[in-house]
């Protein structure tokens, strides 16, 4: 799949933030502060287009992921147990590093540095619904509310469970689809295959439209959120970029232990010979576009079985992204914390299931993430609003967390190749 970014688009989305930040300095307190509703309109119809493909792209992109992997296990044992290991592999690492993300952000707290009080004056507040309150939160107990919670992503009615954008029940309905799929008669199970790729096909046109707007969407959020918090805003940024970028330094850290432990790769010989593919994935925050230098980088320098590393890659590159992971957990805890919305343990748990699900089947180009996002703040009831103020920032990140998704791909193959070589 081609990337929906174009080569510079990155460069005018950090032009449209800076232009949007001063642009909201010198509309506060003025008498053009009128303006600001029209200023933000493209970055309204921006969230607009975000939400409308959010539940299709999720359906259809893990259905498949699951369905095209599970045929492919099917053609000799061997590589059935191989495939078996890598799903195993990939959602414990993917688990790993939310979790990570996870207890990085509650001991930081960067979204408490903004005062929830201020985001009064702010109009991203305006669809928040189904918010968890201190009494709903404490009339069963912990050992009462996980059954029930597990229960309750069971997708009892997946048409409710779309139309409500209940992102978790929407995974497991599109993993039991996906795998049903795959065991089904191929001449029955093409005509749903070929539907859901169109609508897939559908889901990242649209994404395409909205990332073409994308700099005139930052422009206008970020000149809206400025001109009503201003500096304080900027802070609490600085601290949620900190936090991203501590907990995928993090991660690649641990990807470097996971190598020493069971191959002997040194840590400092690892990024010596992941630098090249981690310079790439910065450049082009798509793990699907430089799929060939990881497959080259696995074998050639870490001397993976060129067997492994083609089978392994490409599924890495479909279902593993423990950057993204790791970031849709740190923003999703940033954004609860910035509206003053506690989540109880339970509620971190869903959320570490929730991501790790999210991210089997993911397409690897840049922009999905922040869809896939959209629809996790929904299912916990954050606004989705909440994205404008953390957009400016994200092509950064996207860069940093590819990087960490290509590293976690050759990690992969390496802890493959020591078992099945």
């Amino acid at each position: 799949m081609k990337s929906v970014f174009s080569k510079n688009l990155w460069k005018f989305i950090l032009l449209g933030m800076i232009s949007g930040i001063i642009v909201g300095f010198l509309l506060q307190g003025s008498e053009f502060l009128f303006l600001v509703p029209w200023i933000a309109l493209p970055g309204n119809i921006f969230l607009g287009l975000l939400q409308m493909i959010m539940v299709p792209l999720v359906l259809t992109s893990v259905s498949l992921g699951i369905c095209s992997q599970s045929e492919q296990s099917d053609s000799n044992q061997n590589l059935a147990k191989m495939t078996s290991f890598a799903l195993v592999y990939f959602t414990l690492t993917t688990a790993i590093a939310i979790t990570l993300g996870v207890l990085l952000t509650e001991l930081i707290q960067p979204g408490k540095v903004l005062d929830p009080a201020t985001l009064q004056t702010l109009n991203l507040q305006s669809n928040v619904t189904n918010l968890p309150t201190s009494d709903s939160l404490s009339t069963t107990s912990l050992t009462e509310k996980i059954p029930n919670q597990i229960l309750s992503i069971l997708p009892k009615n997946p048409l409710q469970a779309l139309t409500q954008a209940n992102m978790l029940s929407i995974v497991v309905f599109a993993l039991i689809l996906g795998i049903a799929l795959a065991k089904m008669d191929s001449d029955k199970s093409k005509p749903i295959r070929d539907l859901f790729q169109s609508i897939q096909d559908f889901a990242m046109i649209v994404v395409d439209w909205a990332l073409k707007i994308s700099p005139f969407a930052v422009f206008g959020l970020m000149a809206q959120a400025i001109s009503k918090l201003g500096l304080e805003l900027l802070a609490g940024l600085a601290y949620y970029v900190g936090t991203v970028v501590s907990g995928l330094f993090t991660v690649f850290l641990f990807y470097s232990i996971v190598c020493y432990v069971i191959a002997r790769v040194n840590p400092i010989q690892f990024f010596i010979n992941c630098k090249e593919l981690i310079l790439l994935a910065l450049s082009t925050s798509s793990s699907v576009s430089i799929m060939p230098v990881t497959l080259e980088t696995s074998i050639f320098k870490f001397k993976v079985k060129q067997r492994i590393a083609e089978f392994i890659v490409p599924l890495g590159a479909t279902i593993n992204m423990d950057g993204t992971a790791i970031y849709q957990g740190i923003a999703t805890i940033f954004l609860a914390q910035l509206y003053g919305i506690e989540l109880n343990f339970v509620e971190l748990i869903s959320l570490v299931a929730t991501v790790t699900a999210a991210s089997i089947g993911t397409a690897g180009t840049p922009g999905v993430g922040i869809v896939i996002l959209s629809g996790i703040l929904a299912s916990f009831g954050i606004p989705i609003e909440g994205i404008a103020v953390i957009f400016g920032v994200d092509r950064f990140l996207d860069m940093i967390r590819t990087a960490v998704n290509v590293s976690g791909d050759v990690t992969a193959t390496v802890v493959t190749n020591r078992f099945f070589s």
